[in-house]
């Protein structure tokens, strides 16, 4: 089995003899196909289930294969396009590995669109170094640090936007992002031209202070306020988990696994006792939930 079978498949399904389901579907209508197969993927690594991630894995490919073969019974691109953009773009992100654009050329049988050609060779002036040296060449990547690499990462990123005429650096950040990724997103951003915190502790400072003012909008019972307020402080935490260097939306993800886990054990043992949640008071559940949670 090759990937060139998984595009002959979508290209059956979506054929004249093909599928009445696939064959109606836009890339509108699979969108939320593709963020349920996203979130699936991350699951199953965050359950550390080989199996599950390798059926996630390939139900992800397969929705990508589908969204190019749509756009290509459309006119626009084919999955070979995306597969040349994808390793044209790598290929001049990394010339700590692969060295610049001068020093390299795109394999020949890539045939790579004119488009990808033009916007590797557009990233030599970044790639060259500014001190008169000669630059990492291929297989000097162990040379640099993984935060130098990163921060000519970010510098080629924001090259390419201005390329696009996209000058600000909250520019290009998807909007339907899930808001915490969003926020950690818009706060790196900000951060690579030194716009950010010097150290956590500074933020434990700011989250204390939004949690007072958040607290002076309930007192006056300002529902605009204090919606505006939570975000403030919401925004303060995300800013937290980046400089702590943790996933703020993997880490609300844990913790709702967690909650939810305790409340089935909560459930269950009620309903071992005859009862319902329904029946205990506040106390005894939160009397019970201690309980689950110590042990």
């Amino acid at each position: 089995m090759s990937f060139q079978d998984l595009v002959e498949l979508l290209n059956a399904l979506r054929g004249e003899k093909g599928c009445p389901w696939d064959k109606q579907q836009t890339l509108d209508s699979l969108k939320p196909f593709l963020i349920e197969e996203a979130y699936e993927v991350i699951e199953a690594i965050e359950h550390n289930d080989p199996e599950k991630l390798k059926e996630e894995l390939g139900d992800l490919l397969f929705h990508i294969v589908f969204l190019s073969k749509v756009s290509a019974d459309e006119g626009k691109f084919d999955i070979e396009e995306v597969i040349e953009f994808a390793h044209a773009k790598m290929t001049r992100r990394h010339p700590h590995v692969f060295g610049t654009s001068s020093e390299k050329a795109p394999p020949k049988e890539a045939n790579l669109p004119a488009k990808a050609v033009v916007a590797s060779m557009e990233t030599d002036a970044l790639a060259a170094p500014t001190d008169g040296s000669r630059g990492e060449l291929p297989g000097d990547a162990s040379r640099q640090s993984a935060a130098q690499v990163l921060n000519q990462w970010y510098q080629m990123k924001q090259q390419e936007r201005e390329g696009k005429g996209l000058t600000s650096l909250m520019d290009s950040i998807p909007h339907n992002l899930p808001a915490l990724q969003k926020a950690q997103k818009v706060q790196r951003r900000a951060a690579q031209v030194g716009f950010d915190w010097e150290k956590p502790e500074d933020v434990l400072e700011k989250i204390s202070e939004e949690m007072h003012e958040l607290a002076e909008a309930l007192a006056r019972r300002e529902a605009h306020h204090v919606a505006e307020e939570l975000g403030d402080l919401l925004f303060s935490v995300v800013n937290l988990s980046r400089l702590l260097e943790v996933d703020a939306e993997g880490a609300l993800r844990g913790t709702i696994s967690k909650f939810m886990t305790r409340f089935r054990e909560m459930e269950r043992r009620v309903r071992g006792s005859g009862r319902d949640l329904k029946q205990l008071s506040l106390a005894e559940m939160d009397a019970l939930w201690t309980e689950i949670k110590q042990g």
